[in-house]
This record gives structure tokens, sequence and C-alpha cells, in this order.
């Protein structure tokens, strides 16, 4: 699963809208719309730390594919 979606699916399992995300992360909210939707295909690190921060995950979490595969292992 790409990352725009993981961040997707973990704020709407928290209950977050794009807006509280926003206040919570400190990431505008124009950005977390484009990430989610894939406007923004690599978001920088410090946005995706600010964002798992807030949705109280590890960033290793937003990268992880399935248990023991990570996304920077694939060719």
């Amino acid at each position: 699963m790409e990352i725009n979606f993981k961040i997707k699916e973990k704020r709407e399992e928290r209950g977050f809208s794009q807006i509280e995300l926003s206040k919570i992360s400190g990431v505008c909210k124009s950005n977390i719309g484009a990430i989610e939707v894939g406007v923004i295909k690599k978001p920088s690190f410090i946005d995706i730390l600010k964002i798992s921060k807030a949705l109280n995950i590890s960033i290793y979490d937003l990268f992880e594919e399935k248990k023991g595969e990570n996304i920077w292992e694939k060719e």
C-alpha cells in the first residue's frame, strides 16, 4: 500500500478530518490533502514525521507493506 493510502487509512481510523490532522500535526491541510490523493508523491521527511507523531504511529508503519516487508527493499 502506498504512503498516501496509509496516511488516509490511519487518519480515518482515528476519526480525524484532514483539518484536525493539520492542526495536530502542524502540516498544512492542503499538503495533507495533496499527499492523500497522490498529488505529492514524495512528501518531505519532516511532514511524514509530523503526521506519524500526530497519528501516534511509528514512521516505519507508514512504509511497511506487510509484516516483515518494507517498501524500501523492493526493486
